[in-house]
């Protein structure tokens, strides 16, 4: 199932269930064509290299596996790639769970599927890397903001984080032989307003303290976020603009400290019969605090 905005493809899929209703008529559930990385397994297996070659090498696992429509070509890859990293696998794992808990949650950033020249392509995009990628259709209060609601969730709040790569000698790596002999990186401003408050987080296959630090640093700025969480709704069916994975600029001075906040779109829920009715989620999208959700429609 593929969905095209003029003859942009803006969903591609597969029907996962269907229901039918007493006229006969059918609602359709579909997920992504990320989903097709969960139907191929790669074997236990032992990489030594960098985070380029190790998603290279998922890639081609599953291409092997499965039909053209279902193949990925290497898209880009905007996180940093560091040449000290390993990955030992026990046990058979979906590609998909693969790329997630050994790029993905140890580098930041998310996946996203791109469609060019009639291929299909997986990036790995920083949250970071990606901002210049901005919708120029702004939502605005006074124009097209009509409600916002916001809350604080003080829950999973982190100022500063202890990374621990891989054991070495029985022992865990740490960043303090390579940051003045500090095993923990913060942000300062977010001391200032809440104070110090450690976070452990434990980053498997990486052996060197110095590419530690830098995976440290990227993951701190990829999951740092205010906590806030924050819902918009907005009078606009001028939703052509808007893609998954843009940045859009909100302007409100009654309710940010800094005008525009830049928030990402993280997801659309698109009524094809009324456009009108077209819904956006959007929000910072980094967990150290809870995530800003904004929610047009």
């Amino acid at each position: 199932i593929t969905v095209y905005r003029d003859d942009k493809i803006i969903f591609s899929g597969r029907a996962l269930k269907i229901d039918y209703g007493f006229h006969n008529e059918k609602r359709v559930s579909c997920e992504g064509a990320l989903a097709y990385l969960l139907d191929t397994l790669i074997e236990p297996d032992a990489y030594y290299g960098n985070f380029y070659g190790y998603m290279e090498r998922l890639l081609n696992v599953h291409n092997a596996q499965v039909e053209a429509a279902k193949q990925f070509q290497m898209g880009n890859i905007s996180i940093a790639d560091f040449e000290a990293f390993e990955v030992v696998t026990e046990a058979y794992m979906n590609i998909l769970d693969s790329i997630n808990a050994n790029i993905v949650s140890v580098t930041g950033g998310y996946l996203q599927v791109r469609y060019e020249d009639g291929k299909q392509y997986l990036d790995i995009v920083s949250y970071e890397a990606d901002r210049s990628n901005v919708s120029s259709q702004p939502i605005t209060f006074g124009k097209n903001l009509v409600n916002i609601q916001r809350e604080a969730d003080g829950s999973d709040v982190f100022t500063s984080i202890v990374p621990l790569g891989d054991e070495v000698d029985g022992a865990r790596v740490t960043i303090g032989s390579v940051n003045n002999w500090k095993n923990y990186i913060t942000n300062e401003e977010a001391v200032a307003q809440y104070g110090l408050i450690h976070k452990v987080v434990t980053f498997d296959g990486i052996t060197d303290p110095q590419t530690l630090k830098k995976t440290a640093e990227q993951y701190f700025q990829d999951y740092y976020a205010e906590i806030t969480n924050i819902e918009l709704s907005v009078a606009d069916t001028s939703f052509d603009s808007f893609l998954p994975g843009q940045w859009v600029n909100v302007y409100s001075k009654h309710h940010f400290t800094s005008t525009p906040a830049l928030l990402m779109i993280k997801q659309m829920t698109i009524s094809l019969s009324s456009p009108e009715k077209t819904k956006i989620t959007a929000g910072r999208l980094r967990r150290g605090f809870s995530e800003s959700i904004a929610e047009t429609g």
